[in-house]
Formats: C-alpha cells, sequence, structure tokens
C-alpha cells in the first residue's frame, strides 16, 4: 500500500466514531439522511490504523515545524480540507501546502516502514 492510500483510510478510520458518541444525526432523521461515506479498505485493520495514528502523533512531539506538519495532516485527512482552504488558513500558496503535505507523508511512510504490520509502497 502507498502511504497516501493509508493515510486516506486512517481519516476514514478516524472520522467513523463506531460506538465512541451519540449519533450525528437526530434519530428520527437517520433514514432521511443517506450517508456519503468512505468505506474502509477490507485489508485496513485496527492494528495498521493504530499504527498509523501513532506515527502521526509522534510528529506532534516535535515543536515547531513537526507540530505543523502534525495538524496539516490531520486537517487534510481527518477534516478534509483541501490545499487551496488550507492555503487561505495558513496565508501561503497552495503549492507550499502540497509540498508541506509530501514532506509530512514521507515522514509517515518512514516510521511506518519498520513496522512489521503496514507494508509501505
Amino acid at each position: 500500500m502507498n502511504v497516501k492510500h493509508l493515510l486516506q483510510n486512517w481519516g476514514n478510520w478516524s472520522r467513523c466514531r463506531i460506538g465512541t458518541e451519540y449519533p450525528p444525526v437526530a434519530l428520527g432523521m437517520v433514514d432521511a439522511v443517506r450517508w456519503s461515506q468512505n468505506s474502509l479498505d477490507l485489508t485496513f485493520t485496527d492494528e495498521i490504523a493504530l499504527a498509523v495514528d501513532r506515527s502521526v502523533a509522534e510528529l506532534k512531539n516535535f515543536e515547531g515545524e513537526g507540530r505543523n506538519l502534525h495538524y496539516l495532516l490531520k486537517h487534510y485527512y481527518v477534516s478534509c480540507y483541501s490545499c487551496r482552504y488550507l492555503s487561505e488558513v495558513y496565508n501561503c500558496r497552495p503549492d507550499r501546502i502540497s509540498r508541506e503535505l509530501a514532506r509530512a507523508e514521507m515522514w509517515v511512510a518512514a516510521r511506518l516502514h519498520s513496522d512489521p504490520l503496514v507494508r509501505v509502497a
């Protein structure tokens, strides 16, 4: 698997909220709302998701740039913000956001490379 695919599945996994809190829609409206949820890959287990989550969380331990990369990954993959929107929030060009995302993805791929549960291409 490539790291972008892993991070997309991790974002879906972290958004799913199964059994952790109340549903996001009132009980009477559940049938009226059609969910456009991205299904998780069948090979994406909780162990793999936790390995990705640990590697993303380790970015927050580094002061300055690491913390920014951590929040950038969370905003892009969990909150599904676009590069254009993030460039407006961070007040920079969209190509810089893309470069920073690539740096963060490479760091996560390097951390996951040593994990026996995850095969990163």
